[in-house]
């Protein structure tokens, strides 16, 4: 039970009566109070987003930016999930790679370990996107994945040393890359701070 519920509960109560009377003078007279119930009803973070989708569409601005970096697209996260993050200003999978879990999850009520699974995911999906979906069959679901992919790549001692080497190239064909380019992209990956934070939380 966060401020951030406080506030929001507050601003919904000032604010559900007037647009409750300005949704039903636009309806028809047997329908407006029933308007006006739904539209209490609905979360503010849902009205909000219907009136940006609404203003964008008579503008004809295009949010497609924004779209493809909403954090929905993340294993685990529905609406529900992300209005406690939006709550938390966590509103882009950016934001959710780059955050303080133990904050997060602390201010926001949701686990550590969703928490960090979250982020886990979000450090991969910004360098793959949608592409993700074609290598987590593979075990490569998140940051932490591909970390213990490159290290057993590199330690010959490794008892998964020679299952990564064969493994690299089929991820590479998979998502259509050069196997040496790829390995750029997946050491930049193991090597971020917040990649080698969940790896010593993991282990």
């Amino acid at each position: 039970f966060t401020p951030s519920d406080v506030l929001s509960g507050t601003l919904r109560l000032i604010i559900a009566v007037p647009m409750g009377y300005a949704f039903a003078a636009i309806a028809s007279q047997s329908v407006g109070p029933f308007i006006a119930f739904a539209v209490g009803a609905f979360p503010l973070a849902e009205l909000t987003s219907m009136l940006q989708r609404l203003a964008n569409k008579t503008l004809g601005q295009a949010s497609s930016v924004e779209a493809s970096d909403d954090i929905i697209k993340l294993q685990g996260i529905n609406r529900a999930i992300a209005e406690r993050l939006s709550g938390e200003d966590i509103t882009t999978v950016t934001h959710v790679g780059y955050c303080d879990p133990v904050k997060l999850s602390m201010r926001s009520n949701l686990s550590f370990n969703f928490v960090t699974d979250c982020v886990n995911q979000a450090l991969a999906w910004m360098y793959f996107r949608h592409d993700l979906d074609k290598i987590r069959p593979l075990g490569m679901r998140g940051a932490t994945e591909i970390k213990h992919l490159i290290d057993a790549y590199d330690d010959n001692a490794n008892p998964d040393h020679n299952r990564a080497i064969v493994s690299f190239p089929l991820i590479a064909a998979i998502l259509k890359q050069d196997p040496d380019t790829l390995q750029i992209v997946f050491r930049e990956i193991a090597e971020d701070p917040f990649t080698i934070f969940l790896d010593r939380v993991w282990t």
